[in-house]
């Protein structure tokens, strides 16, 4: 009798079966059946493994359940109960001992067949996996505790960065308050006695306190900014730009200035706050064209793939580019005092706000050539 596809169907097979052992073998995962009028278990290669168990090894029933870890064992049983009984599946993620001892997590899938009388179903190792979710909950329960913690400090922080605030507004405005009234009562009746240059330095200490009043507003100022919260709104920055830009014409007078304002866009964002932006930058546009017969001051913006880019150029006196990065530090100042009044703080001011919008601000400029002020805001 010609055998021959006899040989290659059982030749198959046994590939398949090889096949079947691998991949059990790489996924750590192997079928299992209970026969519900015997109790006995069919497990494939890969149980045995897992179990680390001889393939001699007969399970049944209470053996498979066995190897469970006490806390297992009942939700186990359960299951398997609720299986025979009701015909219900399961799919759980327990734990067991193998017969050397090693505790494994697993996870076992069940389906029913009651015309055959049986249940069978799906058994994989998942200790490595299991292993890697503890891991990475441990480190998200422990950047939560950072997270807290940090959170913490910073409430520390705002707490004394009030105090500091309130001891400015406060406690530095009374000796002000005190000095500029004794240049006062000087002035108010001693005046006719005192020599021209006398009058000359109660004058400059006036002028100082006046500076030193400014300088702390300008502080408390700055550090309301960082604990101030956004307040956005969908606005029209046209209409605020122009605000400013008609506040700052009647503050220069008869100062010869060109203004040239670009249509701008719609935008969400904290109108107030960027309205200082817009006052900061123009008032320094003005501050550094003011030796300049007739000053040039241009507005625009362009739009870029997520952004918003808004520009403020004027044709003043400029900067040296190797001291851009001093711009945006507080009391950063890239010219003299005598020159240009200013307390260097408005810069400063700017650039907490644009990164308290998640955008950013820099600068190009030529010493007398003018300067170009950007920044961006996403859209």
């Amino acid at each position: 009798e010609d055998i021959t596809k006899n040989k290659q169907a059982e030749q198959e097979l046994r590939k398949s079966k090889k096949l079947l052992a691998e991949r059990e073998s790489i996924g750590k995962v192997g079928g299992w059946e209970l026969k519900t009028n015997t109790l006995m278990i069919t497990w494939t290669d890969e149980l045995y493994r897992i179990h680390e168990v001889d393939t001699n090894f007969k399970p049944d029933l209470n053996s498979g359940i066995s190897f469970y870890t006490p806390e297992s064992q009942p939700i186990i049983k359960n299951a398997v109960s609720r299986a025979i009984e009701f015909g219900e599946p399961f799919d759980l993620e327990l734990e067991i001992v193998t017969a050397k001892g090693n505790v494994r997590s697993v996870h076992s899938i069940g389906k029913t067949d009651p015309e055959n009388m049986r249940i069978y179903g799906f058994f994989q190792d998942i200790t490595e996996r299991k292993q890697i979710e503890n891991a990475i909950q441990k480190l998200n329960n422990e950047l939560e505790q950072r997270v807290l913690e940090r959170t913490r400090q910073l409430e520390m922080a705002n707490n004394e960065l009030e105090a500091f605030s309130y001891s400015v507004s406060h406690d530095l405005r009374a000796p002000l308050r005190h000095i500029n009234g004794y240049v006062d009562l000087l002035n108010s009746k001693f005046s006719d006695h005192l020599p021209e240059k006398a009058t000359y330095y109660l004058s400059t200490i006036t002028d100082s306190t006046k500076e030193m009043g400014i300088l702390i507003d300008d502080l408390l100022r700055f550090s309301r900014t960082s604990r101030q919260d956004l307040n956005k709104t969908h606005f029209d920055m046209n209409v605020l730009v122009n605000e400013v830009v008609e506040k700052t014409k009647e503050d220069v007078g008869l100062r010869q200035i060109v203004w040239s304002v670009q249509d701008l866009p719609q935008l969400y964002g904290d109108i107030s706050m960027l309205k200082q932006v817009w006052a900061n930058l123009i008032s320094n546009a003005v501050k550094y064209t003011k030796y300049k017969e007739t000053a040039e001051i241009q507005i625009a913006c362009t739009v870029e793939k997520n952004n918003y880019v808004f520009s403020i150029r004027d044709n003043g006196v400029g900067f040296d580019m190797q001291y851009a990065a001093k711009l945006f530090g507080v009391f950063q100042r890239l010219h003299a005092k005598e020159e240009f009044e200013g307390t260097g703080i408005g810069l400063a001011h700017v650039q907490r706000i644009i990164h308290k919008h998640n955008g950013k601000v820099w600068a190009e400029a030529e010493p007398n050539h003018g300067a170009v002020f950007y920044f961006s805001i996403k859209k």
